[in-house]
This record gives structure tokens, sequence and C-alpha cells, in this order.
């Protein structure tokens, strides 16, 4: 990619070193404008590129694909079906309450409809470690200059470190570093820095660690037949130890939790769960709504979930068929599984993919709980070809 030198641009004032203190902010404030706008000092002009990279290429290659697309009815402009991995913001969505859902690993887009226009943004972060927000306009697009902050729920700012910005072939790119930032959820607060507004141009912010996150082992573990499998999950932030440094390989899963891992993965929009039992207060409720939103899960008779309830096997083999559309019938038989029993279908299906076997015996048992070594195995077959 060519770089060519970049021309004062008066408008942007951004800092090559920014220590960003964080705010003494009560629990439950929110930032307001001028909040932002006054955290931030930014300097006149913006820096070549040291060097191309693929980081860049991705995002010019997704902000020229994307600022083609019409609006849609809500006034916002659509993501390329190429990439859907962009979310688009949904107005209103000025303050932590209503704030667009992105999940880790997508990018975030919106517009400035006022000079005085904030965009809310809630993600799920999934591991400790440092980030960078980068976010990405056109350079020729002179009313905007999307400045984004990472905050708490409870309104604190984290601390910037490092704020620069370039431009380069057709699109200004802002890099925000923060360090020591712990799992959890944040809310990326999208701003402009001009005292102006384009509701015709759009922004992209994307969020990403900026090294890669220590290898983890659980002594027990290390050694298994599940290590592989393991492994992969947590690599793919899907699953997680305990406090006591120990994964849980026999302990059972419940059906909140394998919901929470089958909702991340298929990065299902959170929603509401109209289960009695599963209360707002639930750590697991937006995961809940997800799945049984999207038709993948369905509670009992008597309109509860049992979301602390551990998940049998054949419950697991149902959630995955159809959460992932898998077809094809097995010829092997279990003695414990009869045609008529509701989960045989789905039992079958799994098998013939491959992706859960029966035991010794030649049983399959249905209504065993299933362990979490044996969830993510089963996982791990299902989402990689290495399995």
């Amino acid at each position: 990619m060519k770089i060519r030198p970049v021309p004062l641009f008066t408008s942007l004032v951004l800092i090559t070193v920014l220590l960003l203190p964080a705010l003494p902010v009560a629990a439950s404030t929110e930032p307001t404008a001028d909040d932002l706008k006054g955290a931030v000092e930014l300097p006149a002009k913006l820096k070549p590129l040291p060097e191309a990279s693929k980081k860049t290429d991705e995002l010019q290659k997704k902000f020229n694909e994307m600022k083609e697309q019409p609006s849609n009815e809500e006034g916002k402009y659509k993501a390329s079906s190429i990439y859907p991995d962009i979310f688009p913001e949904y107005e209103p969505n000025d303050s932590m309450e209503w704030a667009d859902w992105v999940p880790f690993g997508s990018m975030g887009m919106g517009v400035f409809d006022t000079y005085e226009d904030l965009d809310f943004y809630q993600m799920d972060l999934p591991s400790s470690g440092d980030i960078e927000i980068v976010t990405v306009s056109n350079e020729y697009a002179d009313h905007i200059v999307p400045v984004a902050l990472l905050i708490k729920p409870n309104g604190e700012f984290m601390e910037i470190l490092n704020l620069e910005g370039y431009i380069d072939e057709g699109v200004k790119l802002i890099y925000e570093t923060i360090e020591g930032v712990s799992s959890g959820t944040y809310y990326v607060v999208v701003f402009n820095a001009e005292d102006d507004y384009d509701p015709d141009e759009p922004y992209l912010f994307d969020v990403y660690y900026t090294s890669e996150a220590p290898s983890i082992t659980f002594p027990d573990v290390e050694g298994t037949w599940a290590e592989p499998f393991v492994n992969y999950m947590v690599e793919q932030d899907l699953m997680n130890g305990y406090p006591d440094g120990t994964f849980g390989l026999n302990k059972r899963i419940t059906r909140a939790e394998a919901a929470a891992v089958l909702a991340r993965e298929l990065e299902l929009y959170p929603q509401k769960s109209d289960f009695r039992d599963v209360s707002q207060s639930h750590w697991a409720y937006e995961y809940i709504g997800a799945m049984e939103n999207a038709g993948i899960l369905s509670g009992y008779k008597d309109g509860t979930f049992r979301p602390n309830a551990y998940l049998s096997r054949e419950e697991m083999a149902a959630l995955l068929v159809k959460a992932y559309f898998l077809e094809g019938r097995s010829r092997v038989q279990f003695s414990d599984v009869s045609p008529s029993r509701w989960s045989y279908p789905y039992i079958q299906n799994l098998v013939a993919n491959e992706i859960v076997n029966g035991y010794p015996d030649g049983t399959f048992k249905p209504m065993e709980s299933i362990k979490r070594g044996e969830f993510a195995a089963m996982m791990a077959r299902l989402l990689s070809y290495e399995f």
C-alpha cells in the first residue's frame, strides 16, 4: 500500500502519548458530551503511517465496501453483506441504557446526527490484557473525527496511554491504546472531536488485544484426553476456568452455562427472556433470551427454563443440531435410546457428524448430565476441522 505524506489537519488534535486519568465519576453516572470532549486534547496534525499493516488493509477494505451501501429506513448505513461482522448503530444509543451491543471480534458502525451526538456500544471483553481501539472514517469527511473512549459500567473512564492518528489512501485511522483492561462488560463511547457533524459520513471502530494472551494450563486437564479440546475452547474465549486455577473437567455444566457459550459463539444479539424463572438479575439472562428468540432452545411446559439445572446429554444433542442446522443420520443404535424417544433424531444426527459417541457398553446415557470436559469436546469437534 502506498504511504504518502499527510497534510496539516488543524481540526484534529491527536497526541502521541496521552495520559488520561480516570475521572472521579460516581457510580452509575454517565459521561456527557462535555465530559468526553474535555477529557481529550488534540494536536494539529495526523502522522504518516509508519508501515502498512494487515489490520489497516482490513479496515480500509471494510470501510470502502460499507460506505457505498444505501441508507436503511432508520437513516443509518447498512453494512455490506460481504462483511456480516459489522454491527450498525440504532438510535437512540446515547446512554448506557440504550447502548448497542457489539460482540467482541466484530466492528461497530455509526454516524453523528448532531455535533453533540454520543454513540454508546456495549462490548464484553473476554480476557484481561492491553487493548487497542481503532476508529476509521473518510479522509475527506472534514466535519467528523470519531474518538472512542472505554468506560466501565459505573461511568469510570479507562486510562488511554497512547493515542495516534494517521491518514492512508482515503481513510483516517485513530489508534488508542489502553493497558491493563480486565475481562468483563464495558462501553465504547464514540464522540465527534469536531464541533460540527455530517450525518452522511459513517465511521467504524474495532477493538482488539495488542498481544496474544499467555497460554493457560489447568492442572486437572493437563495430560488428559480432554486437553486439546479444552485448550481450543479457552483459546476461543468460549470457556474459562475457576478462581482456584482448575477447569472443572468433571463438573457438570448447567443449562445457563451452555446457553451462554452457544450465544457467544453464534454472536447472537442479547435479548430479553420470557421464562418466568429467569430474572433480569440472572447473569445469563440476555444469553438465554438470545437463544430463546433465535428458536434454538425451549423451556418446559410450565413456562420455566431451569437455568441452574444440569444439562443432559440428549439436551446437548438437541441444542447443537438446532443451533448449527446439522444434517445426517447414523445407523448406530444405542440400547437405551429407542426410535420413539424425543431425542433420537438429534442423537443420531450428532453421531453421523462424528461429534459424539456412545459408551463401550452400547449405551448413550441420554439423561446423564454432561460434564464440562465432554461439553468442550463436542463444541471443539463441531467448530474446528482440527478435531
